[in-house]
């Protein structure tokens, strides 16, 4: 009948990831993001340079901001009194998480970081940009999700900002 194809060993071998952002090398270094590739080579270089993946760099351009400036929600200016800010909502949380002492937030810290920072958002009845965040968040390649600790009491997982997917769409938009 049917020959049989040649049967081949194959190594597991771990695929090692170094990250510049505190967060992800915390996940990398507990092992939630340990991957195995089947083939007997080594495994590859990542794609992209290792500090594409922090994306202070890349903020502090977009805002202009020099090098001894803050990175975070604080660095944006006021709006008017009342008016709502003009930024787009990647770079609101993109700063949030940033200003964070360990680079990752829920996504009610979410929330809070940009309701502490922005009175429109605060004093709003209408709650729709939370619903726009939520979006923004599970639509851009620059956020991602890791798994809050065992021993972290809460709800919910963590978000991180990580460039080395780049800031683009996670998929194509419909149209």
């Amino acid at each position: 009948m049917y020959a049989q194809p040649p049967s081949r060993t194959y190594k597991f071998v771990p695929l090692t990831y170094s990250s510049p952002n505190p967060s992800l090398q915390e996940e990398l270094d507990l092992g939630r993001t340990d991957r195995r590739v089947t083939t007997g080579r080594p495994p590859a270089q990542a794609l992209v340079p290792r500090d594409s993946a922090d994306g202070t760099p890349h903020l502090r351009e977009m805002l202009g901001l020099g090098p001894s400036d803050t990175v975070d929600l604080s660095s944006l200016s006021d709006p008017p009194p009342g008016a709502k800010p003009s930024y787009p909502y990647p770079v609101l949380i993109q700063l949030a998480i940033n200003g964070s002492p360990r680079k990752r937030l829920t996504l009610s810290e979410i929330y809070s970081a940009i309701e502490e920072r922005f009175e429109w958002f605060k004093n709003t009845d209408d709650k729709a940009w939370q619903g726009s965040i939520r979006h923004t968040l599970s639509l851009k390649s620059c956020f991602r999700t890791i798994s809050r600790p065992i021993t972290e009491p809460g709800k919910g997982n963590y978000w991180i900002v990580d460039f080395s997917m780049g800031d683009g769409n996670k998929r194509p938009r419909k149209r």
